[in-house]
């Protein structure tokens, strides 16, 4: 039962990212990692409905947790050329160890992001700055999680027109119910990884 509860939770994520695969623009890979730390994303970029679209998903493995997610954002860069902005929905699916206890993480949370091109500035240097947040509150945390918040930050260095390296740091809060009140979690790491774009 819980197997089935949590493909139905990500079915109407899949089916938003299926297009992106059809009729994307752009295809990112990217891998981070630190000591006790692993990430691996992919984000598909596509003009959808005379919009920029960027659809993602990836998955985290650290020794307390494991965190898959999938993502969905529209995004602009009319404000400024090389800052675009992007606002969405982020689905997540875990698990967390506290002690000796593992909780089961599921949340559908408000997602936002930001990225500075200095590519497109007239310095035209080779870096681009970025940040994102999601936040699910306890009506759309499910399972044992009643509350998520998620914040990362870093900086791409292009040393080649399509692929990068990535420097940055992630945090995760997460607050799980138990037998007795609620238990609070959270984790910060900083990485180094690798970004290929197609």
């Amino acid at each position: 039962m819980a197997s089935l509860r949590r493909s139905s939770f990500f079915i109407p994520f899949a089916l938003l990212i299926f297009p992106a695969i059809a009729s994307g623009e752009g295809l990112d890979f990217e891998l981070d990692a630190s000591s006790d730390y692993f990430e691996a994303k992919v984000t598909w970029s596509a003009p959808i409905y005379d919009n920029d679209d960027r659809f993602g998903a990836g998955f985290i493995y650290a020794d307390d947790f494991k965190i898959a997610n999938v993502s969905v954002a529209v995004t602009d860069d009319r404000l400024v050329r090389a800052l675009t902005l992007g606002l969405g929905f982020k689905g997540l699916l875990g698990e967390v160890e506290h002690g000796r206890d593992d909780f089961d993480l599921m949340a559908l949370g408000f997602h936002g992001l930001a990225e500075y091109d200095l590519r497109k500035t007239p310095s035209n240097l080779p870096l681009v700055l970025w940040a994102s947040a999601t936040w699910a509150p306890d009506p759309l945390a499910f399972s044992d999680s009643t509350e998520y918040v998620e914040f990362s930050s870093g900086i791409y260095f292009y040393f080649v027109r399509n692929a990068a390296i990535a420097l940055g740091y992630w945090y995760f809060e997460s607050e799980f119910d138990e037998n007795h009140g609620s238990i609070d979690e959270s984790e910060d790491v900083f990485f180094l990884g690798l970004k290929v774009s197609f």
